[in-house]
Parts: structure tokens; C-alpha cells; sequence
């Protein structure tokens, strides 16, 4: 079986755009059968018109509730095509959707629960980041004021910086979203 691999990055508040770029790959005839973080593995597929749903789980059900939300999904005819970590990724042919996606099946309040805890993580992150940043700082001072950082040194602080600004964005990103999904 002919197979590629992508490398694509989408946010978790960007479930939209994934779905959009999954059914857009069916369509051209690559239906994924992995995804490992941002790494998408497709299989040479006849063209089709697939609708793809992004969806969130609590990690933490015990095995019972996971086995209904699985099933739940199965029995409205969602085949479950990858899922890690409360992520899943489920595909069902548009011919049996009538032409129409099933949004119902998505809880907004999963949703907007997933957005609080991931501005949570991020908030977080991002002040570990800040905080390493000035005892970086305060620990190499004296370097600093001769100019005699090391390459590692000054590897960390643009490390640091950089991992500031990126969370930063992903943590507005998040707040956003979130605010979107609430009204």
C-alpha cells in the first residue's frame, strides 16, 4: 500500500483547520491511519468525500466510560481512526452523513474545559520559563557583567526567550478560544 507522511502543526484550538485538512487529504484519496504528535501517516485511499471529527475525552475516565464514548460514537457510525491521550480522531463517509456533519456529537463543554486546563498547563509553563530565566540570570551575573558567557549559557537564554514567547502566543491562542466557545 502506497503511504506518505505529513508534518503539520495545529493547536488544539484549531480542531476546525485539522478537520478541514483530513477530509481535504480523503478527497484527494489519503485517508490517515496514524498520527503521532505532528506527524500524519496517510494510505493511498479511493477519493471520497470523508467527514473528519476532532474531539476531546477526559483522559481520566475509568475504562467503562471510555468503552461508552467509544461505542457511542461506533454506533452512529464514526469509525475511530487514531486516539492518544483524550485526543481522538474519528472519519465517516459523507454518503451515510446525508451530506451533514454531526456536531451534536461534540461537547462544547469538553471543550471549554480542555481550553481552562490548557490555559492552566500554559500559564504555568510559561512562568517556570520566566522564573528559570532570571536564575539564569542571577546565577551568571558576574559573566554577564565581563561578557564571558559560554555558548551553553547563552544557548539557555535564548532557549528560555524563545520558549516565552511561543507559550505566550499558544496561551493567548488558548484565551481566545476560549472566550469564542463561551459566548
Amino acid at each position: 500500500m502506497e503511504e506518505k507522511r505529513e508534518t503539520k502543526f495545529f493547536s488544539i484550538t484549531q480542531w476546525e483547520k485539522e478537520q478541514a485538512y483530513l477530509e481535504e487529504q480523503h478527497r484527494l484519496g489519503w485517508a490517515l491511519v496514524k498520527k503521532e504528535l505532528r506527524r500524519y501517516t496517510f494510505e493511498r485511499c479511493e477519493p471520497e468525500e470523508m467527514f473528519y471529527l476532532c474531539d476531546y475525552h477526559e483522559d481520566s475516565m475509568n475504562k467503562t466510560k471510555k468503552n461508552e464514548y467509544f461505542q457511542f460514537f461506533a454506533d452512529c457510525g464514526w469509525e475511530c481512526v487514531w486516539s492518544m491521550g483524550g485526543f481522538s480522531i474519528f472519519r465517516r463517509s459523507a454518503k451515510n452523513s446525508f451530506g451533514q456533519r454531526e456536531e451534536l456529537l461534540v461537547d462544547q463543554k469538553s471543550r471549554i474545559a480542555l481550553l481552562q486546563r490548557m490555559i492552566k498547563k500554559n500559564l504555568a509553563f510559561l512562568i517556570l520559563c520566566f522564573i528559570l530565566c532570571i536564575v539564569n540570570v542571577i546565577w551568571n551575573t558576574h559573566a554577564l557583567q565581563k561578557g564571558e558567557l559560554s555558548a551553553i549559557q547563552v544557548c539557555l537564554y535564548f532557549y528560555f526567550i524563545l520558549m516565552i514567547v511561543i507559550d505566550s502566543i499558544v496561551f493567548w491562542d488558548y484565551v481566545r478560544s476560549y472566550r469564542r466557545l463561551k459566548n
